[in-house]
């Protein structure tokens, strides 16, 4: 994933555990990947069911790296697609 750092594309996995943290929503996934969707965008939610454990989930956006971890930051619910 590092090489994909900065670009634009599109992770899809199997979600491990989604955490609530300070009204900060964290999208676990395996090989260090999360989706995050900070508070200030929370209300652009409110009508998607977050409860994604377990589920195949596509994300889309710009990979990050942040405190060791590969991430996407979600700020609109189109950018979150539940496959399976």
């Amino acid at each position: 994933m590092k090489k994909y750092i900065g670009e634009i594309g599109i992770f899809e996995g199997k979600v491990l555990e989604v955490v609530d943290y300070k009204n900060t929503i964290l999208i676990l996934f395996p090989k260090n990947f999360r989706a995050v969707i900070f508070k200030d965008n929370l209300s652009l939610f409110k009508n998607m069911d977050l409860n994604l454990e377990g589920k195949i989930v596509k994300v889309y956006g710009m990979l990050k790296k942040y405190k060791g971890s590969y991430e996407i930051v979600v700020h609109h619910p189109l950018q979150l697609e539940v496959v399976k």
